[in-house]
Order: C-alpha cells, then sequence, then structure tokens
C-alpha cells in the first residue's frame, strides 16, 4: 500500500512541476509583467506557450491501464503505463463531484 501511495505522490509532484512550469514561462513572456492593452496573453502568446507545452501533452491512446490499485469516495486509483513508465491514474466519477463554480 505504500508504494501506491509514493506512485501518487509521484504523479501529483509531476503534474505539479509541469504546472509551475508552464505559469512560469506564461509570467516570464508577459512584456512589463503587468495588465494593459498589450499584456502578452494574445493569441499569438497562447499559441507559443502550447507549442512550448506540447510534449507534457497525454494523449488517453497513450495510457494503458492495469489493475485497479484503490476506491474511493470519487474515483478509483489504476496502475497504469505512460510511455513505458508505470504511473497511478485516478479516473474522477464526474457524477460523484461538485462542480466548483
Amino acid at each position: 500500500m505504500a508504494m501506491v501511495g509514493a506512485i501518487i505522490v509521484l504523479v501529483i509532484g509531476l503534474l505539479s512541476a509541469i504546472a509551475a512550469g508552464v505559469i512560469y514561462l506564461w509570467l516570464s513572456h508577459k512584456p512589463g509583467g503587468s495588465g494593459g492593452d498589450n499584456d502578452g496573453s494574445g493569441p499569438e502568446n497562447v499559441k507559443e506557450i502550447k507549442m512550448q507545452t506540447n510534449e507534457y501533452r497525454i494523449k488517453y491512446s497513450e495510457l494503458q491501464f492495469g489493475s485497479l490499485l484503490g476506491k474511493g469516495n470519487q474515483g478509483e486509483v489504476y496502475r497504469t503505463k505512460l510511455r513505458s513508465t508505470d504511473v497511478a491514474v485516478k479516473k474522477i466519477d464526474c457524477r460523484k463531484v461538485e462542480p466548483d463554480y
């Protein structure tokens, strides 16, 4: 069970690092670093960020689901292969999760 927890922590850490990198890239490319008419958030900047982060996109078809590792109130966690790496993936049951408005 400790292995499952370690895998989940690893996946969460990886996703957090990716999110931090995307935010850093977005902020570092904004001219002046603040709002205004020319704040660098136009379509050109969005396209550039998408190109820079394209390697982090995961297609559902790249996931090879294995055995069920655990089940909780909001979903199930599966042992999964992603690009030849073992990861844990949580499938969230959207019927049980309240929307965040």
